[in-house]
């Protein structure tokens, strides 16, 4: 009987989202992390640290990740900005951060393929090294800084993959 009742309750629900379709609630789970259906096969999740701050904050759509993410170090400094396309491929220009704010590298993607100078700079600010993908490969000249902001080497890549 208990099965019975159950099964109905999960049942009646599922007839209820289908039925809404679209907005239809937010919860929580016990680790306070929140996770609100915004359409069908998608949702915005927020995900935190224990000590309460925001670790990651973005949608899944059909259990892939897309639209804009935001990550966030347990300080609450931002981490990292990404964006990902419909399918959940990699899309447009992607930003890591060191602890302190500062860059620590960048990065554009274009139908899930790297393309464009990728940029690491340095916890200083620096810029330390820097390269260019066309379609996913390795195109181009490269150099790399030292922490003074002086050129120390550079040359001119091989096309390969990466």
């Amino acid at each position: 009987m208990r099965f019975i009742v159950g099964f109905l309750s999960i049942f009646f629900l599922t007839f209820l989202c289908h039925l809404a379709s679209a907005q239809l609630i937010g919860f929580e789970d016990l680790n306070k992390n929140s996770i609100e259906i915004l359409e069908k096969g998608t949702s915005k999740e927020v995900w935190f640290f224990n000590n309460g701050n925001v670790k990651e904050v973005g949608s899944i759509k059909f259990g892939k990740k897309v639209g804009k993410w935001v990550e966030f170090y347990s300080n609450g400094n931002k981490k990292a900005v990404k964006y990902y396309d419909d399918s959940g491929n990699p899309m447009g220009k992607w930003i890591n951060y060191y602890d302190n704010g500062n860059k620590w590298n960048a990065v554009v993607y274009e139908k899930g393929k790297l393309n464009g100078a990728w940029i690491y700079w340095y916890k200083n600010g620096k810029k330390w090294h820097q390269l260019t993908y066309e379609e996913g490969n390795v195109i181009g000249k490269w150099c790399l800084w030292g922490e003074s902001g002086k050129l120390e080497q550079s040359g001119t890549a091989i096309a390969s993959a990466y």
